[in-house]
């Protein structure tokens, strides 16, 4: 089975809830299709949740922070995502 995650925009608490159903479910691999990023307050631990997924496309989001990483908070993590 495969999970496919978009427009997370750094909402934590969805995401812990997604990421709980997806082990319920046995989902072993997760594509997430950009902006982990941007509107809410937790963009690097949202990076940091869905670090291990197979493909991770850059969204409007990411794009804006690498562009202004410093204001943003998240430019080291953008770089690996």
């Amino acid at each position: 089975m495969v999970a496919i995650l978009s427009d997370i925009h750094g909402n934590r608490p969805a995401l812990e809830a997604v990421v709980a159903e997806m082990d319920k479910l046995s989902v072993k691999r997760m594509l997430e299709l950009g902006d982990v990023v941007g509107y809410g307050p937790f963009p690097n631990d949202c990076l940091r949740m869905i670090s291990g997924a197979e493909v991770c496309l850059q969204g409007n989001h990411e794009a804006g922070g690498a562009e202004h990483g410093a204001e943003h908070g998240v430019r080291p993590l953008l770089v690996r995502c």
